[in-house]
């Protein structure tokens, strides 16, 4: 069969090669017939470009939410130290509970900075500078943690011979679950390479 270049025929639509195209599609270049073409300022375009070209943008946006695991292991640890900064560290007679944000001693506004911080650098995926956050808050709540089992092992002594004694309470509160949870899996995501598979959609 004759092609209708060999001919001198207009080419047939390649959607519907029963019909005489009319034209091309500008972007693909492939002969349309009236049917299939879709003035679009001035210029033909065919369906199916046209909606290739309309999911394109939601391709992109899908893409940009595809977040790996590492990364959620990452946020997870972030997270974890920032509300770890807000809840009881040590509960005190007459004062009551107190958080890391409280203690007097500035102590978790660097927790709070390292948070943020590991939060940036989780989303540029610079997860190396992850070992600076991680050691600084692990080495930070080490140290407020050793002082605190200090003095309580000092205010019980002290008062070990006092009839009163019973009534000074002093605990450890659940908050160091979190904050020692937190720095543990910023410093897993700083080990922990991604598989190629492992990635998940938020």
């Amino acid at each position: 069969m004759e092609s209708g270049a060999d001919t001198g025929e207009m080419p047939r639509c390649y959607v519907h090669p029963e019909l005489l195209a009319g034209g091309f599609c500008v972007s693909c270049g492939k002969p349309i017939c009236p049917n299939c073409a879709v003035d679009v300022a001035g210029k033909n375009n065919c369906k199916n470009c046209l909606v290739e070209k309309a999911s394109a943008p939601a391709r992109s946006t899908e893409r940009n939410f595809n977040v790996s695991k590492r990364q959620l292991v990452g946020l997870t640890g972030s997270t974890l130290l920032f509300l770890g900064v807000f809840t009881p560290i040590v509960s005190l007679p007459i004062v009551g509970s107190v958080n890391y944000f409280n203690n007097g001693k500035g102590d978790g506004i660097f927790i709070l900075a390292f948070a943020l911080i590991s939060i940036a650098l989780i989303y540029k995926e610079k997860f190396k500078g992850l070992w600076i956050t991680g050691l600084g808050s692990a080495g930070i709540m080490a140290y407020t943690f050793y002082n605190v089992e200090s003095a309580i092992s000092k205010a019980q002594s002290e008062l070990s011979d006092n009839p009163f004694a019973a009534l000074v309470n002093i605990q450890l509160q659940w908050g160091w679950a979190l904050l020692a949870s937190g720095a543990i899996l910023l410093l897993a995501t700083a080990i922990v390479n991604d598989a190629p598979e492992q990635s998940a959609k938020v």
